[in-house]
């Protein structure tokens, strides 16, 4: 048996949003111009950020009704020397704004410390 995805239908109303998604900021740069941060909401793109750690990526959502959010997918790229290893994620129904600190906090959490 596979892993239960191939051949399921999707129930109606149930889809990927990536499309309703804007980059406000991002402070971990790019490797180059053709892995940029925009890549993370296409469907088969490809982001490499510039060497460090603690990066913040700042979305916001483009549709007044608001969405349920079920799912989050994060891929990591071979193309990419330093595949993303730790992730926090923050939803809020305010609307982003640049400049908050309160990640800072976060920035030595790892997967062992979290829980």
């Amino acid at each position: 048996e596979g892993d239960g995805d191939e051949g399921e239908e999707v129930p109606d109303g149930i889809g990927v949003i990536t499309d309703r998604f804007k980059v406000i900021s991002y402070t971990g740069g790019a490797h180059s111009s053709e892995y940029g941060i925009e890549n993370v909401l296409q469907d088969e793109g490809i982001h490499c950020s510039k060497p460090g750690k603690n990066f913040d990526l700042l979305l916001e959502f483009n549709n007044p009704k608001g969405a349920i959010i079920s799912t989050l997918l994060i891929r990591g790229s071979p193309a990419c020397s330093a595949p993303l290893k730790n992730a926090i994620v923050f939803v809020s129904e305010g609307k982003p704004r640049k400049g908050l600190k309160y990640a800072k906090v976060f920035d030595s959490v790892t997967d062992k410390n979290m829980f």
